[in-house]
This record gives structure tokens, sequence and C-alpha cells, in this order.
């Protein structure tokens, strides 16, 4: 018992080295110490830059996509076939014509029918007749399928954990994503047959008036000029 005593009086009574003595800024010196300071006081330059390179991407592709969303956000107005649809022609015979429009999703199935009566009217008056006659009639509504809302997702998440910055660009795809009918488009198509006056007088009430189409139909063809401009 006693040399146990002794050989613990013997240790408590050694003194501590040098080197635990020292301060840790003694240790490290003042370059190091300058180095710790900034790993513990402020937040390191390169996840920053890679924060901020990745903020902007996402900001980037945000606004491209605004941009494609905002492109066809009108109806389609009344103009030859174009990128946004539109209105086109075909000769087949003499006085015999295929016409076609085409509205965007956000064109009315009435509008799109009314600016391809007006069409065929225009054509009739140009070519030097009066009425016309459908021979054929033709409609369809395009359909297509998009990703709801559990559907592919870009996120991108930043946060600040014991002093460290860190950050995550990530793209998810889900097991079984759930998809939702759009309408692409809307295309309706007439083959008409062009008439003098004494000709439609033999076709009843199946034959068209081009001029009086023409003028009552003016108003909306305006008014979708105005809203495509």
């Amino acid at each position: 018992m006693a040399r146990f005593n002794d050989r613990f009086i013997a240790t408590a009574a050694r003194p501590p080295s040098a080197t635990a003595a020292r301060p840790p800024s003694a240790r490290q010196g003042a370059g190091a110490g300058s180095r710790g300071l900034l790993a513990a006081g402020s937040l390191p330059a390169r996840p920053l830059k890679s924060m901020f390179i990745a903020a902007l991407f996402l900001g980037a592709l945000s606004l491209g996509a605004l941009s494609l969303a905002g492109c066809s956000a009108n109806p389609t107005p009344y103009q030859p076939l174009g990128e946004d649809g539109g209105y086109e022609e075909s000769r087949l015979q003499q006085r015999i014509y295929r016409v076609s429009f085409k509205g965007n999703r956000h064109t009315r199935e009435s509008d799109v029918l009314d600016f391809l009566f007006l069409r065929s009217a225009e054509l009739t008056v140009k070519s030097g007749f009066t009425h016309f006659i459908i021979q054929q009639d033709y409609g369809r509504t395009q359909m297509d399928l998009q990703a709801g809302a559990s559907g592919p997702r870009l996120q991108l998440g930043f946060g600040f954990s014991n002093r460290r910055s860190f950050w995550g660009l990530g793209f998810g795809v889900p097991p079984s994503p759930h998809y939702t009918s759009a309408i692409s488009y809307h295309l309706a198509m007439f083959v008409i047959k062009m008439l003098k006056a004494e000709e439609a007088a033999t076709h009843g009430d199946k034959a068209f008036h081009a001029r009086f189409m023409i003028e009552s139909l003016s108003a909306k063809k305006e008014k979708s000029l105005r809203k495509g401009s």
C-alpha cells in the first residue's frame, strides 16, 4: 500500500510537459493560426463559388421554362400557317380546294371552325366565285401526355452546418410517375367547291354566301390580330 501511494505521489508531483502546457497559438505559429481562424470563423471560398454557379444554373433553367410557357399563351390569330398555327390551302382542281386551319391549345374549337369558314370564303371571292359548298369536312384535336406533380423534378438545396457550407443539385424520377392528358392543338379541314350564283341556287342551304360570311366574321378576325400582336 505504501509503495502504491509513493508511486501515485511521485506521478502527481511530476510537472506537465512543455508541449502540453503551450497554448494552441504557440504550437501553430502565426500562419497556421490565421488558417485556423479562417476555417473556424468564415465559410470556405470554393463551396460558396460552387453554390453561386449552381444557383445561376437553376435560375437560367427557370427563366427558360417561363419564356417557353409564355410564347404560346395567346390563341392562334387569323394568319397563314406558322409555328403557332394558322390557315393553309391546296388547289385540287379548277374550283376545288382543300382548306385547313390549325389552332394552338389556347384557341377555342369554335374559333378554329370560324376561321376555316372565313378562309374558304376569302378564297372563293378571290377566285371570282360567289358561293361555296363543303364536299368533305374533317376535324381533330391532338392530345399529349404530360408528367404530373409526381413526374421528374430538378432540385437545388444548400445550407450550413457546423460552420461549413454544403449544397446539392439533384434530378429525381419516381418509380411510377403520374401522367395527365393535355390539348396540343385543334385542326379543322374542308374540301370545298366554288360556285357561281346561279349554280348555288340548286344547292339550297348547303351553299354558303362568301361575301356575307366575310362580313360576319371580319370582327373576329380583327380581334384575333390585335391579341396576337
